[in-house]
């Protein structure tokens, strides 16, 4: 195989791939989504990347009925699956105001003084919400102040009447925060070093950091470039970089709480409560992470398998 042959199999089967990853949550992509998320081991040429997409999308050109893509109003997904475009058109409403929600939780959050880090993750990132969704954060907190922390935001969701509940269903507009992190835990394990984390990571949306914590985080794992190479090159804006974050009685009960003797307190009262519904849960000095549903495994497995279909290679 030639060197140009060569190119345009890896820009097509970059392309497929990462389609098909998307296709397993229902979700088309615009062609700057593809573009940003594209699966590959090496970094493929814009030009390439456009004239391969072309090429894919001409019923002609493609033989094969299961790797035929096609586009509709600027959103890109494999031919058949068009009513997943209309859904997602449909959704954007409700994208915008699950957003302007997330901001605005996310500017009360920001008042917590330890709170280093705020990230909207999961489907809304990405755009991706129907109006029954909750609304998924990402936290990195201040060294040493992890359980204190989730106490706080525990405090202030509850009085905004927005915290999403264990085991609640009704879960439209509430705000889960569903993972945890201490400042010194930013480099992720290196044995969940795959595609599914990468795209977690990147797919992220900020809202606030302090200390530029964002990119630090970012820095710390740019092992996922190995897996999407064009992630790194997205210029993403911090929302609330330039918020005002001096909320008094926030700041004085942290202060209050920050004593040595309140902190064992509310470290070992968060650890028994979470000890008896602990099943797959990450409950340790530096990372809490809840997983009601872990679609990691389920996901990789998924994707291996109609990968193989196309004969598409899986390195993830």
């Amino acid at each position: 195989m030639g060197s140009n042959d060569k190119q345009r199999n890896d820009a097509k089967e970059a392309i497929l791939t990462t389609l098909l990853y998307s296709d397993i949550f229902d979700f088309p992509l615009t062609k700057e989504e593809l573009w940003r998320f594209l699966i590959s081991e090496r970094k493929i040429g814009k030009e390439e990347f456009e004239r391969e997409l072309k090429r894919l999308s001409k019923k002609k050109e493609i033989k094969n009925q299961e790797s035929r893509i096609m586009e509709y109003q600027g959103y890109y997904c494999f031919l058949g699956r068009e009513s997943f475009i209309k859904t997602r058109i449909r959704n954007l409403p409700e994208v915008e105001k699950k957003l302007a929600l997330a901001e605005k939780t996310a500017y009360y959050l920001s008042h917590i003084p330890t709170i280093a880090f705020i990230g909207l993750s999961g489907g809304l990132a990405v755009e991706q919400a129907e109006k029954h969704d909750d609304i998924d954060f990402f936290i990195i907190t201040k060294k040493k102040t992890l359980f204190l922390t989730r106490f706080l935001i525990f405090l202030l969701l509850e009085w905004m009447q927005i915290r999403r509940k264990r085991g609640s269903k009704q879960a439209e507009n509430k705000i889960c925060v569903n993972f945890l992190l201490d400042e010194r835990e930013l480099f992720w394990p290196q044995e969940k070093h795959d595609l599914y984390i990468a795209h977690e990571i990147v797919q992220m949306r900020p809202l606030f950091e302090r200390q530029q914590l964002y990119k630090k985080f970012l820095k710390s794992n740019l092992w996922v470039s190995t897996f999407l190479p064009n992630s790194t090159d997205s210029k993403q804006v911090v929302v609330g970089e330039t918020w005002h974050t001096d909320y008094y009685t926030l700041r004085f009960i942290s202060n209050i709480f920050s004593f040595r003797f309140f902190l064992v307190i509310i470290q070992k009262l968060q650890e028994y409560y979470m000890k008896k519904y602990q099943t797959t849960e990450t409950v340790t000095q530096t990372i809490l992470a809840f997983h009601p549903n872990n679609y990691r495994v389920k996901t990789l497995t998924i994707l291996r398998s109609k990968c193989k279909k196309l004969g598409l290679l899986t390195n993830f």
